[in-house]
């Protein structure tokens, strides 16, 4: 939960630091910066350890039922992260 506030966070420092240009062509990526790199791989983490724990959970259910279900939702979610 502490990462996911801290993403939310630094994309809105981002967004603040970029709001007041007034010239498009000229406007910062956020991706640019130091928060905004830091934030990319942070995100980049939370999928990775996301993928690792559906995977593991997966592999531990016996169920049918709930192991097509853990297939859908990591694959709904790889889509929903492209």
């Amino acid at each position: 939960l502490a990462m996911l506030v801290a993403v939310g966070g630094l994309t809105v420092l981002i967004e603040l630091q970029s709001a007041p240009e007034i010239d498009e062509s000229t406007k910062m990526s956020q991706y640019q910066s130091g928060p905004g790199v830091f934030g990319l791989v942070l995100k980049i983490f939370i999928f990775c350890w996301f993928g690792f724990q559906i995977k593991t959970t997966y592999d531990a259910e016996s169920n049918k039922q709930k192991k097509r279900f853990f297939m859908f939702l990591g694959i709904g979610i790889s889509i929903w992260a492209l």
